[in-house]
């Protein structure tokens, strides 16, 4: 009983400072928002935002179109900070537009009196819509333009549409070939190096499509030079399944040669070698790498080594294929003499003929000179080329062909 009369107090005085805690508390909180709604008051009303102002509408979206204006947007076209084209709306339009618009825009475009170059930048960036979307009624429809500046177009972007869907785009090119259809050559290339390091099947399926005599000219493409760093042994593979016997080993021997535009960098003797094993080249594939090697100055040239002393570009050349096979050093020689001589110096490739028909008493060496003479070569060693062949009907041949430079 004691204890219960002590607890009853002690109860109500913990209430009680319960009570009193609770109070302050909540005393604190209203002073704290009291306070923060003072300073909101004593703050500026914030100004409204302004209100966005509507993207301005591109060329091609104005009723009715200028023609004109889309033209001279597109050509002013540039990237901001190299990320953001300037007409990026303009040709996202294009893009947005129904194929049956823009074949009927692309029909408008006759008679909007453009320049030739504007009518030449729209055509392509409307067709470029198309054939984004229905590509096998585009490619059917614009393959046929043979212009130069639509063949590049149109491989670019054939390519484009064989790494987005191969399987469509190989089957609609090998219907179209197969009706008779024109395709470029850029069309064949570009897609072709494009995917042979990576995708050789699909390169040469593209390149079935073509009739097998025309396989090889069809590739004829300044891409080859890619082939000096890669793709060897891939080119290779392909060439020895689709093209004609026959074909196949030039084709072999085409990444030697000297594809630039000026005087290029063809692969060196010590290049040729690794390619040739790299590949494992057949007999005859290897009589065509050496005739290709023959016939290029600037590969003899690049081929100098250290250490090997005093040697010329032709007599180096002339080792290698000793080395390679000797069965070959003559028509090799000859053919060495005859580019020496039309892209060389005339001179040099004279003195030399007249040195191996001294060996030999073959009128070859000499005819090869003689057929690359032209009105800058020296009248003298001319006659004496002439003079020294053997066969009297080759003599008089050369001396009547070559009657106006000998006076």
């Amino acid at each position: 009983m004691r204890h219960r009369r002590l607890l009853i107090p002690l109860t109500l005085v913990l209430a009680g400072a319960a009570w009193l805690w609770r109070g302050e508390g909540e005393r604190r909180d209203l002073t704290d928002r009291i306070g923060n709604l003072g300073t909101r008051l004593d703050r500026p009303p914030a100004r409204p935002a302004p209100p966005t102002p509507p993207a301005r509408r591109s060329a091609v979206e104005r009723d009715p179109v200028d023609w004109q204006a889309v033209a001279e947007e597109l050509a002013s076209g540039s990237y901001l900070g190299g990320l953001l084209e300037t007409n990026a709306r303009l040709r996202a339009a294009i893009e947005a537009m129904s194929v049956e618009d823009l074949l009927a825009a692309m029909e408008q475009l006759k008679d909007a009196g453009l320049s030739k170059a504007d009518l030449e930048r729209l055509e392509q960036q409307l067709a470029m819509a198309i054939l984004l979307q229905a590509p096998e009624m585009g490619f059917s429809r614009f393959a046929g333009r043979a212009r130069n500046d639509w063949s590049f177009f149109l491989g670019d972007e054939f390519s484009k549409w064989v790494q987005r869907d191969k399987d469509a785009a190989v089957e609609w090119l090998r219907r179209h070939c197969a009706a008779g259809g024109f395709v470029s050559s850029r069309m064949i290339q570009r897609p072709f190096f494009d995917l042979l390091r990576s995708d050789p099947d699909t390169s040469a399926a593209i390149l079935a499509t073509r009739p097998p005599a025309m396989r090889l000219e069809s590739l004829r493409s300044l891409a080859m030079r890619e082939l000096k760093q890669s793709g060897q042994e891939e080119w290779a593979k392909v060439m020895r399944a689709e093209l004609p016997a026959g074909d196949a080993p030039e084709a072999i021997a085409w990444p030697l040669m000297n594809w630039s535009d000026g005087d290029g960098a063809p692969m060196t003797l010590a290049e040729v070698d690794v390619y040739m094993e790299r590949i494992h080249v057949t007999d005859e594939e290897r009589k065509a790498c050496i005739m290709t090697v023959a016939r290029q100055l600037r590969t003899w040239e690049l081929s100098a080594v250290e250490g090997e002393g005093e040697i010329t570009d032709f007599d180096r050349m002339r080792s290698w294929v000793q080395r390679q096979d000797p069965g070959m050093l003559e028509p090799a020689t000859l053919a060495g003499l005859r580019e020496m001589a039309n892209r060389g110096s005339f001179d040099e490739a004279g003195n030399l003929a007249i040195q191996f028909h001294e060996e030999s008493a073959d009128d070859a060496f000499l005819t090869e000179v003689l057929e690359a003479a032209d009105d800058r070569t020296e009248p003298a060693l001319l006659r004496s080329l002439i003079d020294r062949l053997s066969d009297p009907a080759l003599r008089e041949k050369h001396r009547e062909e070559q009657a106006h430079r000998l006076k």
